[in-house]
């Protein structure tokens, strides 16, 4: 497994609870930090920003308040009953994240009196959700049944749905914890994904033997320490010892970023007697919750990792203070419908096509049954909204449940372009629906009835959209795709388009990248340009890597002409090859491709789209994306410097 700037721990320990815990993570970030510019980038980030937080503190200029309140999510998932962990243990949970964080744990009085001075707080209240994305209630604790009977490893497939896991509810506003067996991972039992990478993965996984107090649980891992240690990483905070994984190798020259926390040769195991020196102090500080002794050996975080961790709610997770998910959501009503999701048309397509089968997700969000509806589908934005009514009549949905609904006549489109096409529901059961907050829907689409867009054109995404407008994104699996990133910024190529192959958890799958349509009438000598950038992960041969291919259509998507394939090694634009994790810094890591379109000079309706063919490889970026007239060019030239011919 390959890993990103959200950044991971995984903590490792025989399933057998006479084992002492160890963590692999460090050792596999340390390599990643020596080749991987963006990822030192993101982390020097933090502190600078940090240092930046506490002199704002210190002025009064930032206030803190006396509670910060972080909302939680468990999703239990299960194969077979025992791993459907009973409610008392993820309650316990809670309750002893509460505990720790804020100095309340019963057995602080354990704590040597050398440091308990410095032990800390964080004013953190962890609590379980009040309302799902959709603003129903929920208790917080998300039950989902999983075919996969051998559990989960860690690529990923436990944040995806289709892959057997569940999606992740929007990190902005939920930490996401997902319970799940871990077993065929020899005994890894708890990963966790820094905010601000990816939101597929953005939480933290745990085996279900480690969660809370009670169950199943087992000494000495019996007292949720797990998830105390794993909360730990997820606010930002190192081992005591420092960013490494040399847990047994005596090594003094490390640093956890933390002043108040004594330096620390290597990690501790067990329950060791105070004191325990190394590094020349008076003793570890082996308690911490950040070390690796034993659950009832845990007892404290100190001043300094309370303050860094309020600094990376303030800093890294500044959208978990506006969330709604403990806020009690509305009391259900008796009839309340909504869209949930627009099926057809497809977000951000393309269609030559004046009219469409729509395609709606509809649920009930009401606690009678939805017999009939009322749904407006249309477009918005332009000078004047188009719509159509459609009436459906034949309803016999069960409360708090979702169906797919075909509308029965065809939205006809009157006009063309980048477009928001919308659905929305009213009148459920011929009742007021007086939650109109949950009734609507809408998506970006590209009707393309009438000519293309003339010549010349560029996108560089600088727009703060994404896609810009008039670009379409296909999807088919629904898994990663085509997203901005600023990880070329030091290259001056930020913000630019990116594909995380690295993540993708299947090889061949295909993402696209659909440009608006182009009018080539009146062009000569058309051609397209774009820049890209991409190395190998690793040296050795392979028999499949990532693969980019630009296609070109001139009867609206209907047949295809590939226009540009490359992959592997004719793919690669780092010479000489560094390999590693793709951050392309350098002006010189990029190549400028150029393409003649004179193929299609002449025509009208012309569409071109980027292709990325999954191989597990790397990331891949696309920037600066240029059609032109050569003609254009020439003309401009001869006519400033009377020049007639051109060599």
């Amino acid at each position: 497994m390959k890993f990103k700037l959200l950044f991971f721990f995984f903590c490792i320990t025989p399933l057998f609870a006479t084992a002492q815990r160890s963590c692999a993570f460090h050792k596999i970030l340390s390599d990643e930090l020596a080749i991987n510019k963006r990822l030192a980038y993101g982390k020097q980030k933090f502190e600078n920003d940090f240092l930046q937080w506490q002199r704002q503190l210190a002025g009064n200029l930032i206030t803190l308040p006396d509670t910060i309140f972080i909302p939680l999510v468990f999703h239990v998932l299960w194969h077979v009953p025992e791993e459907n962990i009973i409610d008392s243990q993820i309650i316990s949970q809670v309750r002893i994240l509460n505990e720790d964080f804020n100095g309340l744990n019963a057995d602080t009085i354990n704590t040597p009196s050398y440091f308990k001075p410095l032990r800390g707080r964080t004013h953190f209240y962890f609590q379980l959700a009040k309302q799902d994305p959709n603003g129903m209630a929920t208790t917080g604790i998300n039950r989902v049944y999983t075919f996969r009977k051998n559990g989960f490893g860690l690529d990923g497939s436990v944040n995806i749905s289709a892959l057997g896991g569940q999606d992740a509810w929007d990190p902005r506003s939920y930490v996401n914890i997902w319970v799940c067996n871990m077993k065929q991972l020899s005994g890894t039992f708890a990963a966790t994904y820094f905010p601000g990478g990816s939101n597929k993965r953005d939480g933290i996984q745990c085996d279900y033997h480690y969660m809370g107090t009670g169950g199943i649980t087992q000494p000495p891992y019996n007292l949720g320490r797990t998830i105390t240690h794993e909360m730990g990483h997820y606010f930002n905070l190192d081992h005591t010892w420092g960013p490494t994984d040399y847990s047994n190798i005596p090594y003094c020259g490390d640093d956890d970023h933390v002043n108040d926390t004594p330096p620390q040769s290597k990690a501790n195991y067990y329950c060791p007697s105070f004191p325990k020196s190394s590094c020349g102090n008076v003793s570890d500080m082996f308690m911490n919750y950040m070390d690796y002794t034993d659950d009832p050996c845990m007892n404290m975080f100190s001043r300094g990792q309370a303050e860094r961790m309020i600094a990376a709610w303030y800093i890294m997770t500044p959208n978990l203070r506006k969330s709604k998910a403990l806020q009690t959501p509305p009391k259900p009503v008796a009839n309340d419908a909504g869209i949930v999701a627009i099926l057809k048309p497809v977000i951000n397509s393309f269609t030559c096509n004046s009219s469409v089968r729509v395609v709606v997700a509809i649920r009930n969000f009401g606690i009678d049954t939805l017999r009939s509806a009322r749904i407006i589908a249309g477009v918005q934005g332009q000078t004047k909204d188009h719509y159509q009514l459609f009436n459906i009549d034949s309803l016999l949905l069960p409360p708090f449940t979702t169906d797919t609904i075909v509308l029965k006549n065809k939205f006809n489109f009157d006009t063309s372009g980048s477009l928001i096409f919308f659905a929305t529901t009213f009148l459920p059961n011929n009742t007021i629906d007086v939650r109109v907050e949950n009734n609507k829907l809408s998506m970006p689409i590209n009707i393309n009835t009438g000519n293309g867009i003339v010549l010349p054109y560029k996108e560089d995404f600088n727009n703060t959209i994404f896609p810009p407008g008039g670009i379409g994104i296909e999807n088919p699996d629904g898994l990663f795709t085509w997203a901005p990133t600023t990880g070329a910024q030091l290259s001056g190529y930020a913000p630019s388009a990116m594909m995380d192959n690295i993540e993708y958890p299947f090889t061949g799958q295909k993402d696209y990248l659909m440009l608006p349509p182009f009018d080539l009438s009146k062009t000569e000598l058309p051609i397209l340009k774009f820049d890209h950038a991409f190395q190998l992960y690793s040296t050795g041969q392979r028999s499949v890597s990532d693969t980019l291919a630009v296609e070109i259509s001139s009867d609206c998507g209907a047949h295809w002409t590939t226009i540009y394939y490359k992959g592997g090694r004719d793919l690669t634009t780092v010479n000489p090859a560094e390999f590693g994790y793709l951050s392309p810094d350098k002006k010189s890591q990029w190549q400028t491709n150029t393409i003649s379109l004179t193929t299609w000079a002449g025509l009208k309706n012309i569409w071109i789209r980027f292709v990325n063919i999954n191989g597990q490889e790397n990331l891949l970026y696309v920037d600066n994306i240029i059609l032109k007239d050569l003609k254009e060019s020439y003309t401009v030239i001869s006519s400033c410097f009377s020049v007639s011919k051109f060599y």
